[in-house]
């Protein structure tokens, strides 16, 4: 289980670990990514792929969250 502190103490995170950290399937991210590759666009959050295996950094991650969270709701 990843928690919050998390966030601050490891730079990069895996596609499992950031799929068990926003509530997500790790097909959702991967889809994500072939998607975006597909159509040259940018995905939700970028991302390195080293050996083989997809890693986000933590800090991208913090702030797609904070940046969200600052959008104002509309009800209506």
């Amino acid at each position: 289980m990843i928690n919050n502190k998390m966030l601050y103490e490891c730079p990069l995170i895996t596609v499992a670990e950031l799929a068990d950290m926003l509530h997500l399937s790790k097909s959702f991210l991967y889809h994500d990514i072939y998607k975006a590759k597909q159509k040259h666009t940018r995905p939700l959050l970028p991302h390195i792929k080293l050996g083989g295996r997809i890693f986000y950094r933590t800090s991208d991650v913090k702030d797609m969250i904070d940046k969200e969270f600052s959008k104002p709701i509309n009800f209506f």
